[in-house]
């Protein structure tokens, strides 16, 4: 990912984005993001399946899209 060189450095892998509008940007207020970092989490259909999950909501709901 060019934006982020730790992600490559790192082998994170997931998707990371930068919005180049920040926080005015027409999917951060699709998405309601106020704050960085931001989770989004997508199901195996491509929809939203979590928000910023945080802690153990973000472990449940990550073990229940890998289920």
């Amino acid at each position: 990912c060019p934006y982020f060189p730790t992600v490559a450095e790192e082998q994170i892998p997931w998707e990371s984005y930068r919005l180049e509008k920040a926080f005015n940007s027409n999917i951060a207020k699709h998405l309601g993001i106020e704050a960085i970092p931001f989770i989004v989490l997508i199901d195996k259909q491509g929809k939203i399946a979590a928000k910023n999950p945080r802690d153990e909501e973000l472990i449940d709901k990550i073990n229940e899209l890998l289920k």
